[in-house]
């Protein structure tokens, strides 16, 4: 059975600090996206390794909420490209 996927990245345009979240299990980043929001953080979600590696770059996130299994490659991997 496979996972459940998160709805598209997106966040508001409102100015305050912002998390990504990179996590494939849909009921769980949703979790953590609504945690961030309510510590006045916008939430970025995305299911993905690649598209998470290009949110980090493109929207410079204060945080990052990083799953280790990925389905389109390894968190640590991500770790590394981040550094």
């Amino acid at each position: 059975h496979a996972p459940a996927r998160p709805a598209p990245a997106a966040t508001a345009s409102t100015g305050r600090r912002t998390i990504l979240v990179i996590e494939d299990d849909a009921a769980f980043s949703g979790i953590l996206a609504d945690l961030a929001r309510e510590h006045d953080f916008d939430a970025l979600v995305t299911p993905s390794a690649g598209e998470g590696l290009r949110l980090a770059q493109d929207r410079r996130p204060a945080a990052i909420l990083l799953d280790v299994g990925l389905p389109d490659g390894s968190g640590l991997g991500v770790l590394e490209r981040l550094k």
